[in-house]
């Protein structure tokens, strides 16, 4: 179906995923119609009489899904390339999922055809994404806080204080999107504010939330990326300062990074902030791949699988709202001891502990265990 690859493919946006492998007998990252068409290329493009086989497929996420962000469940194109997406998938002799869940669907569908294997290969982080020390955040943050601004860029040199980290420091959350329709950045927002309120009340209350559960640390929220929404969740941002909403106990900033800093950036976080809520409801959010690698716990907007890569109160939190957001922000981060190395808070110490563990395993052994035994 002639532009609808590309049509799907802009639909994403938003920064690069770095580090990832693909094995050329297998189908790639694309959208899942053009992998098909690439896999089945690279079939009669070499010679051998294995590359002719019937393509193995590697499915990410639904390319139609990914359409219908743009163009609506309906549309005529959205729904070509469903039917073209299911029988280009149907000819392949195996599959390769992301999730449980994605090769349930895929096998309810009727697109794995009878005798072709599946198997789930989890995306996972390269060995660039570890936690950083002190001196390399306070590298970063000389790098970084121009771009973010006076008020940010203040909040994130503190950091730091010589050689260690600062005990009075803001907690440090990142977000990583592509700023398109199926990410609610409004709710980020509202869940900064909300949290906002909540400590001044704290504040103007003695006996209030500080004294039950610990003291609330200042918070600065750095959303990293670049698309079409970011503009417009800028202007709320700078809104709310303006109106004396925001700024005491939460900043926010946006940046695009550049490719060595994004992993410097998780690194140094307190926790990551996923809202991918999944244009198939069937994928994982490899940003929230990226935030675990690097010993970041998450905290992620509640789906269909994300249990298969965060699951609840053991590598993060879910939530379902900005309310939730903000409590989760409340119970990971009261007590928080910016000269703790491990993570701040108890909570944050055993999440952190977990992320890094599941961490250890990485790309190339998922891919050795997974994947090739379906491709020789």
């Amino acid at each position: 179906v002639p532009g609808v690859a590309a049509a799907a493919r802009g639909a994403r946006g938003g920064e690069a995923r770095m580090g990832a492998t693909c094995h050329r007998a297998a189908a790639g990252r694309h959208p899942a119609a053009d992998a098909a068409r690439a896999a089945r290329d690279d079939g009669l493009l070499a010679g051998s009489q294995a590359a002719r086989r019937a393509p193995r497929q590697d499915w990410h996420n639904l390319g139609y899904t990914l359409l219908a962000l743009k163009l609506g469940k309906q549309h005529v194109m959205t729904r070509a390339y469903r039917w073209y997406e299911h029988a280009a998938g149907g000819k392949a002799d195996a599959h390769l999922c992301v999730t449980r869940e994605m090769e349930s669907w895929l096998r309810r569908e009727g697109v794995v055809r009878c005798g072709a294997d599946v198997g789930v290969l989890y995306d996972r982080p390269p060995a660039f994404f570890r936690r950083r020390l002190p001196a390399e955040a306070e590298a970063l943050a000389q790098r970084l806080a121009q771009q973010l601004g006076d008020a940010a860029g203040e909040w994130l040199l503190q950091l730091t204080r010589g050689a260690e980290w600062s005990a009075t420091r803001p907690a440090l959350l990142v977000s990583s999107t592509s700023w398109t329709p199926d990410e609610d950045l409004n709710m980020l927002l509202d869940a900064a504010l909300l949290y906002e309120q909540s400590s001044r009340a704290c504040d103007a209350d003695a006996d209030g939330d500080a004294d039950a559960h610990g003291r609330m640390p200042r918070v600065l929220l750095l959303v990293t990326g670049e698309g079409p929404l970011r503009a417009a969740f800028e202007a709320r941002v700078s809104e709310a300062c303006r109106g004396n909403k925001l700024g005491a106990h939460v900043r926010v900033a946006t940046a695009w990074l550049e490719a060595e800093d994004y992993p410097a950036l998780l690194g140094c976080a307190d926790a990551g902030v996923s809202m991918h809520a999944s244009s198939s409801g069937i994928d994982l959010p490899m940003k929230a791949v990226d935030m675990l690698g690097a010993g970041a716990p998450v905290m992620a907007l509640r789906y269909r699988c994300i249990e298969e890569l965060v699951p609840d109160g053991v590598r993060g939190v879910h939530f379902d709202d900005s309310q939730g957001l903000a409590q989760a922000w409340r119970s990971l981060l009261a007590g928080f001891d910016g000269a703790d190395a491990r993570g701040g808070t108890r909570v944050l110490r055993e999440m952190r502990a977990e992320a890094q563990q599941w961490a250890g395993r990485r790309w190339e052994d998922e891919w050795a265990e997974e994947a090739l035994p379906l491709l020789s």
